[in-house]
């Protein structure tokens, strides 16, 4: 029993395994809405980046960013696509960084390409699968559902937490898909400038929604990321 305000330990005991119980009720839910934050977040970024990707087709005879562009700074003569972004639009650093990455961005975007967000490589960012090459991005209007057309998102290297500033439509070990780092959904920035999550229940997320492997496979089979594709 009590003594004055004092408790007794077995009635200090029970209040500390109620809080204890409490708050393994609570934490889960918690857990939820802090992840629902970072989604939203992230798609938020991604908006932005859709929005700027907008702005360079404007620039541009409506070509969609390239993966690379001239840059006399840099040893090689070319910045990302990213840093475009950020010194020719003054996209913030942080826009690049999605929240619920395990990875830390750095703030050269001169040069970093492990980015949280990846171009679709083969058949929006450049050419490849076309009769192009790796210089010559799409133009919209040959975009044939750019509902359903990534041009970025999410994206995941193969066996790490890791971003990168390309994900790719074919599949190996070291190749970058896109990725549902929440809660297994990806971020997708869509060719027509929208932006909704896609579920991933796979590891292989490629695989999973389609894939395309080489120019003689654009056209004839169900994904999201060709061109060309009805889906």
């Amino acid at each position: 029993m009590k003594n004055g305000n004092i408790f007794t330990l077995i009635e200090l005991l029970v209040v500390i395994a109620i809080i204890a119980i409490l708050a393994a009720m609570l934490l889960p839910a918690l857990n939820k809405a802090r992840d629902k934050t970072k989604a939203i977040s992230c798609a938020s970024n991604l908006k932005q980046l859709g929005l700027v990707s907008s702005l360079y087709q404007n620039d541009w005879d409506s070509f969609f960013p390239p993966t690379k562009m001239s840059y006399p700074l840099n040893a090689d003569g070319l910045i990302p696509w990213s840093g475009h972004f950020h010194f020719t639009y003054k996209t913030p650093t942080k826009t690049f960084d999605c929240p619920g990455s395990a990875e830390t961005l750095t703030s050269n975007l001169r040069t970093n390409q492990r980015i949280s967000y990846g171009a679709n490589y083969y058949h929006l960012a450049t050419s490849v699968f076309y009769g192009g090459d790796s210089k010559l991005p799409a133009k919209a209007n040959q975009i044939k559902a750019p509902s359903r057309t990534i041009n970025m998102a999410d994206s995941i290297v193969v066996g790490t937490t890791d971003g990168n500033y390309v994900i790719y439509s074919t599949w190996s070990s070291d190749r970058v898909p896109y990725g549902g780092r929440h809660s297994q959904i990806a971020n997708i920035a869509w060719a027509d400038g929208r932006v909704s999550g896609l579920k991933c229940t796979s590891t292989n997320f490629n695989q999973e929604h389609g894939w395309v492997s080489s120019s003689a496979q654009v056209g004839t089979r169900p994904n999201y990321y060709d061109r060309t594709n009805k889906r």
